[in-house]
């Protein structure tokens, strides 16, 4: 597999590594010895997924071109600007829901927005200083016409060394 290797700053100043390959059937099993440096000790959590990704693709003998970006681990400002962020979805939320419950007592739709922004707060990862943002995008061409998959995962600092 040849590998286009490449480097972004995404939002908050969150650096990522990124990295570009095409999949043949053959090299399903090269996916495994992918290795991501940012994942630090989990760098097998990151293998699992492009390999999940892929057999989600059902490319069979077709070239599946796939793109990788790992991020490093979060420091604690950005961990908390994802939360705030977090939050500000969870307010406008109750807020939104909250007016459009079609109830006629203002306490009972204001119970209803703050019960729908506290699920949505829970809903959400809460991020940390030194959790890692794993995306994986994926492109198969031909079949039954183009086939994309996209996903994200978040490997939650454990603490300890790196």
């Amino acid at each position: 597999m040849k590998q286009e290797r490449t480097h972004y700053r995404g939002h908050f100043g969150v650096y990522f590594s990124v990295t570009r390959f095409t999949v043949m059937p053959e090299d399903r099993l090269a996916l495994r010895t992918l290795h991501f440096c940012d994942a630090g000790c989990d760098y097998w959590r990151v293998q699992d997924f492009i390999t999940e990704t892929y057999d989600r693709m059902l490319a069979q003998k077709r070239p599946c071109e796939m793109v990788v970006a790992v991020s490093r681990p979060l420091t604690r400002d950005q961990a908390q600007l994802f939360n705030d962020q977090n939050d500000a979805l969870a307010l406008a939320t109750a807020g939104i829901i909250g007016k459009a419950f079609p109830v006629l007592k203002p306490w009972q739709r204001k119970a209803t927005g703050a019960a729908s922004g506290f699920s949505l707060k829970f809903a959400l990862d809460t991020r940390h200083a030194g959790d890692v943002i794993v995306a994986v995008q994926a492109w198969v061409e031909g079949g039954i016409g183009q086939q994309h998959s996209s996903r994200t995962m978040l490997i939650k600092n454990t603490g300890g060394a790196q």
